[in-house]
């Protein structure tokens, strides 16, 4: 039964595929900056995994000046997939938290700036991501 269907089909109709559009450029062909700020991040890289994931872990707390606890800040990093995290004191009132990429494609690390509200809770103030040197 299934032999004499298949006979009897015609021909298979032929699906045109659409063209690519030319106006947002592939991820490998993106010229990145020595050092960029988290607003300037291009879409383009949520293509990778830790970026993405830093996206969305971080965004709210950038745009909204979250009060976070540092340690809330470092688990943070590390479920983005961020490594060797450094805590820096630059004065009394801001300090600087740095981590790095190791599967981060492009972005080899990023640096926080943090204001401190109280004793124990910080915000925000500033996210910089550093790329290739050779770029």
């Amino acid at each position: 039964m299934l032999t004499k269907f298949s006979e009897t089909k015609k021909s298979v109709p032929v699906v045109n595929k659409p063209e690519k559009s030319n106006s947002a450029p592939h991820i490998s062909e993106i010229v990145v900056h020595d050092e960029f700020q988290f607003k300037n991040l291009p879409e383009e890289f949520d293509e990778v995994p830790h970026i993405f994931l830093f996206r969305i872990h971080f965004t709210p707390n950038i745009i909204y000046k979250q009060k976070m606890t540092l340690l809330e800040i470092q688990e943070l990093c590390a479920m983005s997939g961020l490594n060797n995290i450094v805590h820096d004191n630059i004065n009394t009132n801001i300090h600087r938290l740095s981590a790095s990429f190791e599967k981060g494609g492009m972005v080899k690390s990023v640096i926080f700036y943090l204001e401190k509200v109280d004793n124990d809770y910080y915000f925000i103030k500033r996210c910089i991501f550093k790329g290739l040197k050779d770029s």
